[in-house]
């Protein structure tokens, strides 16, 4: 009798109808036996098996936790901790802290507790009861934050509390989202290193020289302004953190995936590998849920200018003179620059010999022309603090700093949501996700539910395809817009003592001149071939390309084929079905990939021809209009939202910043007269001509002075 009714019950698991009740009858005593559907059957016993291994996780969980891990990862705390007080090349552009190392430890913990039980427990429904199971409360890293204070009416450095009733949401180093399911190679931990086939997925360095070559291109409208106000945005909503680890050719760690030298490469003959650590590991998320392996940011989720104000309420208080509200400058050759990062320190990159930085974020040195994006919009808070200050004779530094800190966030989003993503994304998509702003009123659509994290792929994949729109030369041109040079791209990158010799703005003002590359997935050879020449000790060079595409590997991302899908294109089984790519990039496609699903997110990204006016393609443009939809929805203090909640403008003040334009912010913080009216066009005379900056609507700063009360 027994015997009948389990296999009966295996039947019931490989006949189509599974979802049906079956009757059968039992050759004993002919009555019928009802037996449970398989759905039915792992719903009665979810709860049995959810106890039993949440027992196994915290055995399993407190095993690794007492026990070394390895010793290298202990080693990697020490040697960040000895190196916090220096300006260290890694840290700098790999990003680590001890909290970053920490989390990596203890999500390692989780990562070998998950492929245990996914060994040890083969019982009907473990799907159903892992999806259940969390890491024991202990070392659960939501149990370290406090109740949130509902009448705080500034926004936090760290971004923790935007959400009132989940106060993690948005935080420094937590976990990034994603768009779809992760793909590791063992589905828990391994990077995604198989294709569709089940052979080796292409060397990233090989589909960087087959794919991303660089040639003669020829340029486009937009200029070389948006592609560094690109990336003055990205760096103040993500920043990866790393594990911190030296990875040689010959490294065994499982923190190092280093890309071997392909036999093609003429360029790295003196080298055999580029040296690539794993980004380091994180829970799935901060409720603790057990799962395969995720990525930490170590930046707020917001659009907040952290790179300007700091990420912490201690880094913030570095960049502050306490004096009026302002922010602390140096001056350089021209007009106010970013203050030096500590006295009497020099700074260790091989191209400077003066002082490093001191920003909100490490990559501000990447290039002069960051530093001056940054430094412009450090003169824009300094400017409104002393404008607040004439107005309002009696608030104290606190009430300064913090007013024109508000202000100067509503500015850049209100840039960022008006002129950047209708040219970025495109008109069509900023207007499908409600990106634009709203002419008047308030916007009342924030959303407590929704989960505002920036998306893994949106970091590893989207945003990155700006990199295939970087110039090789870079023009510098005078306060009347007049070229006077033209500076190669690896003279720029990591050079940035070149505020300390010249005109810090002058490389602004020729990004304003300057074209982008017109959309192909070519990389210039400096970024795709020449990349930290001269910089890193570690290696001779790198390849960004390359990097990118190991980077999403390590993350576990599906394939480019996947999210075209879930962008709304038609999922390609042949090459020829990429309607969006041309087919000259087809062909150089097909030279390393076997087939459409094995393409990497980022090749696939910068392979597609934009759509209409807008500067990226389809897909990539998807994933950011999704990313930008859920900052502005899910962002409680979004400059534009009227709720109580969120310590509104009033709707004249509001009013007033929907005039604020880029054009408004470059003329008003530097030596400029004249400006094309979109900054991140070139101008021409049809529809983007110079204009004086004496015509541009201002900020009416009358707004915020403050009433008398009737008891003063």
């Amino acid at each position: 009798m027994i015997k009948t009714i389990i296999c009966l019950f295996l039947l019931t698991q490989i006949v189509p109808n599974l979802g049906r009740r079956q009757y059968f009858h039992s050759e004993d005593d002919g009555e019928p036996i009802e037996i449970l559907s398989f759905d039915e059957y792992r719903l009665a016993n979810a709860q049995l098996a959810g106890d039993k291994l949440t027992q196994l996780v915290s055995s399993l969980y407190s095993n690794y936790t007492e026990d070394a891990l390895d010793e290298s990862d202990d080693e990697s705390i020490t040697n960040l901790r000895a190196s916090e007080g220096n300006d260290d090349f890694r840290i700098r552009w790999l990003g680590a802290t001890t909290e970053s190392l920490k989390m990596d430890k203890m999500a390692k913990s989780s990562i070998r507790a998950f492929q245990e039980i996914s060994k040890r427990e083969k019982v009907v429904g473990l799907n159903l009861a892992v999806g259940n199971l969390k890491v024991p409360a202990p070392s659960c890293p939501n149990a370290r934050f406090a109740p949130c204070r509902a009448d705080y009416q500034y926004r936090t450095f760290d971004g923790s509390c935007n959400n009132l009733n989940n106060g993690w949401w948005g935080k420094t180093e937590t976990p990034y989202k994603r768009l779809l399911p992760s793909e590791y190679d063992d589905g828990v931990n391994i990077p995604r290193r198989r294709g569709v086939d089940g052979t080796s997925l292409p060397n990233p360095r090989l589909v960087a020289l087959k794919v991303h070559q660089s040639s003669k291109i020829p340029t486009s409208d937009w200029s070389v302004f948006l592609v560094y106000f690109a990336q003055f945005t990205i760096h103040d909503l993500a920043y990866t953190a790393s594990t911190y680890k030296t990875c040689l050719c010959s490294s065994r760690d499982p923190d190092c995936n280093s890309i071997p030298i392909p036999m093609e490469d003429r360029v790295n003959r003196d080298q055999r590998c580029l040296p690539s650590a794993r980004s380091s590991a994180s829970v799935r998320d901060f409720n603790c849920n057990l799962g395969p392996r995720e990525q930490t940011n170590l930046l707020t989720s917001w659009l907040d200018l952290s790179q300007i104000y700091g990420d912490s309420t201690s880094k913030s208080r570095a960049f502050r003179t306490f004096k009026d509200g302002l922010l602390r400058t140096s001056i350089g050759y021209g007009n106010s620059v970013l203050p030096p990062k500590r006295e009497n320190s020099k700074c260790p990159y091989g191209r400077r010999t003066e002082q490093c930085f001191m920003t909100g974020d490490a990559r501000t040195e990447h290039n002069s022309c960051s530093v001056s994006i940054h430094s412009i919009w450090i003169r824009e808070h300094n400017r409104l603090a002393r404008a607040l200050r004439r107005l309002n004779q009696r608030w104290s530094d606190e009430k300064l700093y913090q007013e024109a800190r508000r202000l100067v966030i509503a500015e850049y989003q209100h840039i960022i949501y008006s002129e950047f993503l209708p040219v970025f994304v495109g008109e069509r998509l900023a207007t499908d996700f409600g990106l634009l702003p709203r002419e008047n009123e308030f916007f009342v659509g924030y959303d407590s539910t929704l989960y505002p994290q920036i998306s893994n792929e949106f970091v590893t994949g989207a945003f990155r395809s700006v990199h295939a729109r970087v110039p090789p030369v870079h023009l510098k041109a005078d306060e009347r817009l007049r070229v006077y040079s033209d500076v190669p791209l690896m003279t720029m990158s990591m050079n940035s003592s070149i505020p300390y010799f010249e005109d810090v703005d002058d490389s602004v003002f020729g990004s304003l001149k300057q074209r982008t590359p017109a959309a192909t997935p070519a990389v210039t050879s400096a970024l795709n071939h020449h990349l930290f020449e001269g910089i890193s000790s570690s290696s001779k060079r790198s390849s960004l390309p390359a990097l990118s595409i190991n980077r999403a590997r390590d993350h576990g991302i599906p394939s480019y084929n996947k999210y075209r899908e879930f962008c709304g294109l038609l999922r390609a089984n042949t090459f020829e079905q990429l309607k969006e790519i041309p087919l000259e990039i087809q062909n150089r496609l097909k030279t390393v990939y076997k087939s459409p699903e094995d393409i990497d997110l980022f090749t696939g990204l910068v392979s597609e021809v934009p759509e209409g006016e807008a500067f990226l393609g389809p897909t990539a443009a998807c994933i950011i209009g999704k990313q930008f939809k859920d900052l502005k929805f899910g962002d409680r203090f979004y400059y534009e939202n009227g709720a109580p909640s969120s310590m509104p403008f009033t709707l004249n003040q509001l009013d007033s910043i929907r005039e604020v334009t880029m054009a408004r912010i470059l003329c008003d913080n530097t030596e400029l007269n004249s400006i094309q009216q979109y900054p991140f066009f070139v101008s021409n005379t049809q529809w983007n001509p110079v204009v004086q900056c004496s015509t541009l609507p201002q900020l009416d700063t009358a707004l915020w002075r403050e009433q008398p009360s009737l008891s003063s």
